[in-house]
């Protein structure tokens, strides 16, 4: 509970706005226009898989050093191998 709380009021003003998901529409306006509706979902799921995987490996990097991330895995690692 202590991470959690500690996490939730962490002190953001240091840390990089991440940019936000395109939703499907702004998705569209870059893609060819001649794109079928079944080829435009598939690649837009395909952008939504790659951003947040690229989202999390950015979040990864950017905290693997601090602290409260560490202790955060320690205790969910303690956790899992009870």
């Amino acid at each position: 509970m202590f991470l959690y709380f500690h996490f939730c009021n962490r002190d953001t003003s240091d840390v990089a706005t991440q940019p936000p998901m395109l939703s499907f529409k702004h998705f569209l306006q870059d893609q060819d226009d001649n794109i079928d509706q079944e080829e435009a979902v598939k690649r837009y799921n395909d952008y939504r898989i790659d951003f947040k995987k690229t989202q999390i490996a950015e979040f990864f990097t950017a905290h693997k050093d601090e602290d409260w991330f560490v202790e955060m895995f320690l205790f969910y690692f303690a956790f899992i191998q009870q």
